[in-house]
């Protein structure tokens, strides 16, 4: 009995056992799992990445990546920086009859690229031609019409083109200051509606063509923008995006026009816009580097020239701007060439205007001796070729030429004529010889009075050829001594006649001499050369100072002078030194000539019993005020004073009153 009590009993146990819920133990990856949950809880993921640089090359792509250990990347992707070619180089010249090659390389890589130069020549015979830019094209008759209007002259471009048997149809589109695009408000003085303001050449175009090439509307587009060669020119302001806006423009014209750019000295000195207009040879335009030549030939950079030249005799002086008839047929025959591959050398330019009209003073500019040098011309058009190739264009295909020959000799009335062939294909050229007139001196033909000047003239010594110029005989003629305009005087005793032209002198009536006092005394005079402060051009007193007094005449009108007449009573030694200085404002003076020790060696000639006279040349100077300035007083050379009055029968003396002196006439002449 109690045997099976026991039994129940443990029985009982194990049941209530088993039946507990006790949860069983994890597993190995259970554990795990649940640790690196509860990490990255904790603790947030931080990137490390390895980066990788492959820089781009002319022709492959490059990237910068970077990758973390967790998978992540990242990557930016580089396009390729393609060539950058150098200047090109000539392999083979092209000739008349065979194709030339040249050839650039990569200045980073050096792979080398290569293009053919077609042989021969082009033409642009039946071409029509079009000029748009501003003034600088047409006041050297490049074209004609400075206001964009039709004409029936020709301009230069038009002549040289006819010379090599072409004819073309040249349209003027050029506005006074207008630029490339956005230009200025200037349609008053370019006679164009007063509608249009703050033009450029593209705003003008669109303004009166606006059917362009292209157009959004669809509609026919303008024959105005028909055009085979389209050459661009602006006043070359310091404009960087000069080859955006020029493209803009060349945007309305057919695809297939022909596009040039010329170089003017505005842009050779603003080297901004001359850049950027070159860049356009990289999309096979023409680059005319005009002003490269004529600025390089004004420095005097450029060897093996007849003259030496200055910056007027290429551009007039009255704007200081505006290129002359020289420049003019530089710049069209710079172009023509360009265009065609044809040479310079040898191409007509009797045609060419020879007028000054735009200079004050023909003596300003020398071009009409250049264009008179067949020497000098033929080294321009030498230089031209050059300056061809030298801007980047292809080289002119070149004929094995003969020697010239001469057809028939020029006369200085009638042109000859010279002629050479080409030895490989036939070709025949033929050019005017001429020869400028052979002058003798300048005579007075009709004398100058106090009212009217007077005329010279001259003549060819071959064939009795006249030419015929005025003159002022006395610039300074009626004038008188005013007291304000001087200095280091303290009287002046101002006769009505004393720049009359009659240098009248006598000795008993003072009404016919100026009569000057320095502020100087007798003693200081007598030993000028110890006075510790002089006067200066300014009339201040200064160490440096050089004048013991002086006075100064305002011209009626700005002249060019190269003379001078001073007359002097018969005491001769009244004035032993003194400078003549001019100025063009007044303010800023130049000595023109200088005299010193004029007693000595009788430096003065006798004109009759009681007048003497001083007269000399100089340079040509500019001048709108014109000074003497005294730097010696009355002489005390004695001997001098006895050569005088032996050579002149005379009894004059050593004079005792330095301080004083006087001047009969003092007459300034112009420059012939």
């Amino acid at each position: 009995m109690k045997k099976g009590l026991l039994i129940l009993l443990l029985i009982f146990v194990l049941v209530a056992f088993a039946a507990c819920e006790t949860p069983p133990l994890p597993g190995p990856e259970e554990t795990l799992g649940e640790t690196v949950a509860e990490t990255e809880a904790l603790t947030e993921h931080v990137h490390e990445y390895i980066e990788e640089l492959k820089a781009p090359t002319c022709t492959e792509p490059g990237y910068f990546e970077r990758k973390c250990s967790c998978g992540d990347v990242q990557r930016t992707d580089t396009s390729p920086k393609g060539h950058t070619y150098g200047a090109w180089e000539t392999l083979s010249a092209p000739t008349c009859a065979a194709e030339g090659k040249r050839a650039a390389s990569c200045t980073v890589c050096g792979e080398k690229i290569e293009e053919v130069i077609p042989a021969g020549e082009s033409s642009l015979d039946g071409k029509k031609i079009m000029f748009a830019g501003n003034s600088l094209t047409y006041y050297g008759e490049v074209v004609i019409n400075s206001d964009g209007s039709p004409t029936q002259s020709k301009g230069v471009f038009e002549k040289i083109a006819e010379t090599f048997g072409d004819k073309v149809k040249v349209t003027n589109f050029t506005y006074g200051s207008a630029g490339f695009v956005d230009g200025r408000d200037k349609a008053s003085t370019d006679k164009i509606p007063t509608s249009y303001k703050d033009y450029g050449l593209y705003q003008l175009m669109l303004e009166l063509h606006p059917n362009h090439y292209g157009n959004k509307d669809g509609k026919e587009m303008d024959s105005f923008y028909d055009q085979d060669v389209v050459i661009f020119q602006q006043r070359g302001a310091s404009i960087a995006d000069s080859y955006d806006q020029v493209m803009k423009i060349a945007a309305l014209f057919p695809e297939d026009t022909q596009f040039a750019v010329i170089i003017t000295h505005y842009d050779t000195k603003n080297t901004a816009t001359s850049s950027a207009l070159k860049k356009t040879l990289a999309d096979s335009w023409v680059v005319i580097p005009a002003g490269d030549l004529v600025t390089d030939l004004w420095n005097g950079r450029l060897k093996g020239m007849e003259f030496k030249y200055t910056k007027n005799d290429f551009v007039i002086t009255k704007d200081n701007v505006h290129p002359n008839y020289l420049t003019g047929y530089i710049k069209a025959l710079m172009t023509y060439c360009a265009l065609t591959g044809r040479s310079a050398e040898g191409v007509d330019y009797s045609f060419v205007n020879r007028s000054t009209s735009y200079y004050t003073s023909a003596a300003e500019t020398q071009f009409e001796d250049v264009l008179a040098s067949s020497t000098e011309m033929l080294r321009i058009q030498e230089l031209i070729d050059d300056y061809i190739v030298k801007a980047g264009n292809k080289p002119a295909a070149a004929h094995s030429y003969t020697e010239w020959k001469e057809i028939s000799a020029p006369t200085c009335t009638k042109a000859g004529e010279k002629a050479r062939e080409c030895t490989a294909c036939g070709k025949k050229e033929s050019v005017a010889l001429t020869l400028p007139h052979t002058y003798g001196d300048w005579k007075v033909a009709t004398a100058a009075t106090a009212s009217a000047k007077g005329t010279k003239e001259r003549a060819c010594t071959l064939c009795g050829a006249k030419e015929t110029k005025s003159y002022t005989f006395n610039l300074l003629y009626g004038k008188s001594l005013a007291k304000t305009e001087s200095f280091g005087l303290s009287t002046i005793s101002n006769p009505a006649n004393q720049t009359d032209g009659k240098y009248v002198y006598d000795k008993d009536a003072k009404s016919t001499y100026t009569d000057f006092k320095m502020t100087f005394s007798k003693s200081q005079c007598a030993d000028y050369t110890s006075i510790s402060q002089l006067y200066n051009e300014k009339g201040q007193l200064a160490a440096d100072g050089k004048y013991l007094c002086g006075f100064w005449f305002e011209l009626d009108e700005t002249a060019f002078i190269d003379s001078f007449s001073l007359y002097n009573s018969g005491v001769t030694y009244d004035i032993d030194g003194f400078d003549i200085l001019v100025s063009t404002d007044g303010e800023n003076w130049t000595v023109a000539w200088s005299g010193e020790k004029l007693a000595s060696g009788l430096k003065y000639e006798k004109v009759d019993a009681t007048t003497n006279k001083i007269t000399a040349s100089f340079a040509k100077a500019e001048a709108k005020y014109v000074m003497f300035a005294l730097t010696a007083p009355r002489s005390r050379d004695a001997s001098g004073v006895s050569a005088f009055n032996q050579k002149y029968g005379v009894t004059a003396e050593v004079n005792a009153n330095p301080h004083y002196f006087r001047i009969v006439e003092f007459e300034l002449y112009e420059a012939n």
